[in-house]
Parts: structure tokens; sequence; C-alpha cells
């Protein structure tokens, strides 16, 4: 390179530099007077702390004052670089969530924050199960139970403890010894789940979402597709268990513990009554991920002729389309 082009380089840099520290002074002084200096597509991330041993994922929203045409509805909202969020502390007294932003130019605030509770209403273009037992019902997104349907459970006195109805636990409890016979330990993560338990679970997990930075909609759409509303899960029902192996982290499918368990149920659920709700390939069909250890009881000659028609290969049939082909409800 010639010296009179280093040169010019030199003085290029040079001035790039005095104009950015220029820029970020002039930004500095009027962000301090109270004024705003927008620079497009620069964003300060939004800091935030939370009081020792609060639940961050309680967190709905904190809802920030106007600045200019400025305002922070979200948790993981980025801001403007010339609104520095200085302190923003969370603290939580019995049930009350208040928030404070203290920022330059912008009178603190406080904002109660209440989570996310969704209370689905059974309309009628839903489809309700009307029988006192409803074991072989299709539990789906349209087809529903009851709050007021709570079937008899006992303890499964089985590793992981929980409890099924009584129909079930006789099968799994044959599932398992039969797993044990080959060496693997399962253990059941979940069985059932009443109607206000499953609300508390899928709100749980409403609020979990919004807290990594989804809008309400996309929280309850990604909750859907990971677990279901309350009355439309089959843990209600008692007759369904979700199953994993001791010592396993809790539905983790990269354990090849846990999936050497779950591949035994597919070979061999069927045997003693039980089938996969949500078979590989089939979350357009059914609505939900592939969850290979969630297993539903509904007797060994419909699970076996439900694993004959190979419904296991994503080959597009599953199990609440069977049941509503079947009939065998009122």
């Amino acid at each position: 390179m010639s010296i009179v082009k280093k040169m010019l380089l030199k003085i290029k840099l040079k001035s790039e530099h005095l104009i950015l520290s220029s820029f970020f002074l002039l930004g500095l002084i009027l962000g301090l007077i109270g004024l705003e200096l927008i620079v497009p597509g620069s964003y300060w991330n939004f800091k935030y702390q939370l009081e020792s041993g609060f639940n961050s994922d309680n967190i709905q929203s904190i809802i920030l004052p106007k600045a200019g045409n400025i305002v922070s509805d979200n948790i993981s909202r980025l801001l403007p670089i010339s609104q520095i969020a200085q302190k923003l502390t969370v603290t939580k007294k019995n049930t009350l969530i208040a928030a404070e932003y203290i920022s330059p130019g912008i009178v603190p605030v406080k904002q109660s924050i209440t989570p996310v509770s969704i209370q689905p209403v059974i309309s009628q273009a839903l489809n309700i199960c009307k029988d006192a037992n409803c074991m072989y019902y299709p539990i789906d997104k349209t087809y529903v139970l009851s709050p007021n349907y709570i079937p008899a459970i006992i303890n499964t006195g089985l590793p992981g403890g929980n409890k099924l109805s009584p129909v079930a636990v006789g099968p799994l409890s044959e599932l398992f010894a039969a797993a044990h016979k080959v060496g693997l330990n399962p253990i059941i993560y979940s069985g059932y789940r009443s109607y206000s338990e499953q609300s508390a679970l899928f709100n749980s997990i409403v609020n979990q979402n919004i807290a990594k930075g989804y809008n309400q909609q996309q929280a309850i759409q990604l909750a859907n597709y990971h677990s279901a509303l309350p009355g439309h899960s089959e843990h209600q029902l008692g007759l369904a268990a979700d199953v994993g192996c001791v010592g396993c982290s809790y539905l983790d499918q990269t354990s090849s513990s846990n999936n050497t368990v779950w591949q035994f149920l597919q070979a061999n659920a069927h045997k003693y009554g039980f089938v996969i709700s949500y078979p590989i390939n089939s979350e357009a069909l059914t609505g939900y991920m592939y969850e290979p250890w969630h297993i539903r009881y509904i007797g060994v000659n419909l699970a076996t002729e439900l694993y004959n028609e190979g419904y296991l290969t994503g080959n597009g049939k599953y199990l609440s389309q069977f049941l509503i082909l079947k009939k065998l409800y009122t």
C-alpha cells in the first residue's frame, strides 16, 4: 500500500471514530435531559433482576411508561439504545407482583403484573363425553371431558407412585414386570391428573413461554402443542401415564436410557392393553408433539388391533381417530 493510501485510510478511520464518539455523546446528553434520540437498528438489551427466591416464569409482562413512541410490553422486548434501562426490580408480596423501572428522563412507575390464566369455555361445538365411564372416549382437540368427570383411581404401587384407574393398574404392573425381565427400570412420571390440575399445568407452561418472549397467543399455541388444555387431557381419564426410566430426566429425549424404555413400550405396550397416543409423524393429525412416553390403556384386543394397523410407523393412523371409528361411547 502506498504512503498516500495509508495516510488517507488513517484519516478516514479517525473521522469515523470522531463521528461515532460525537453521536454517542449527543445521545447521552439528550438522554440525560429526557429527550429521545432513536438510532434506527440500534438497541439496548432490556435488563432485569429478580428478588431472591422469585421464579421469573411467573411473570406475564412488565408495562413501562411511554417515552415518545416507545413502550415495552414484554420482558423480552429490546429497547432503543437511547432509553437505557438503569434499574428494574421485581418484587412479590403475597400474590401481588410489582415492577419498578427507572430510566433517564422517565419518572419511575410501578405496575401490577398478573400471570396469565387460561379458562377454556366448553362450547357446543365440542363433543363432551356423556358416559359415566369414558374409557373408550377419543380425547383430543374437539372431544373433551367435563370438568366434573372424576374416575375411580387407586395408588399404582409402582416406581414413581401416582394414581390410575384400577382397570389400568394391573396391566401396567405386568408391563413393568416384563420390562424388568429385560433389564429395564421404568418409572411413572405422571398418572391421573384432575381437570384443575391440568389447568394449573397448562397455565404454568403458557407463562413459561411468555417469560421466554412469546406473546400470549403464541404462548398458548405452543403450550397446546406440548400439553393439553383442561378437559382435553387423557390423564383426566385415569388411564394414561407418562413413562420413563428410573434416574433419568423427565421426558429427556436425549437420554439413551429413556429411549430404550420407550422403544420397549412401542414393541410391547399393546400386549398389555396400552397404546402410544401420539405416535411419530402424526403431529399434524393429533395436534400434539410426538410423545413416546405417553401411553393409554384401552384393553389388549383394541390395542393389538391398532398395533397391527401399523400406527406406530406414522402411516396416518392414531388413537383418537381409531376410537372415533369404533364409537364405543355415547
